[in-house]
């Protein structure tokens, strides 16, 4: 059986992703969303970013690691340093990427079929673009 590609991303009811200067403050989730999001995590293995989701995910190892963090924002921190992260993007190296992360580049459509074609738990597509 194939793994299930899934993808997930915070949105606003009137479907904004974003603020009007990139910022994605205003979709902090609480710690019952992050309880919830843990435990869908529980299906996933491999996140899948575009350049800028992966930036903005680049916070977690810190953010984890913060006093101030919460039991649900660590167990998240912990979890998103352990999957398997994949970026496709065309700026981004090899050697710019961190937290068990692997660059895609070239025929996408091809390397995302044989990802998921791999034997595994699901995968998280996440970002806008």
């Amino acid at each position: 059986m194939s793994r299930k590609i899934i993808y997930s991303q915070m949105v606003s009811l009137d479907g904004f992703i974003e603020g009007i200067n990139g910022e994605l403050d205003w979709s902090i989730p609480s710690d019952e969303l992050f309880r919830f999001i843990n435990k869908q995590e529980e299906n996933i293995d491999t996140h899948l970013y575009g350049r800028k989701m992966y930036e903005n995910m680049s916070i977690w190892p810190s953010k984890g690691q913060s006093p101030n963090a919460s039991q649900e924002e660590k167990d998240w921190a912990k979890h998103w340093m352990n999957v398997k992260k994949y970026v496709i993007s065309s700026k981004l190296k090899q050697e710019d990427l961190k937290w068990n992360t692997e660059l895609l580049n070239g025929d996408m459509v091809s390397s995302v079929l044989q990802l998921k074609g791999t034997t595994g738990r699901d995968v998280s597509l996440g970002g806008a673009s």
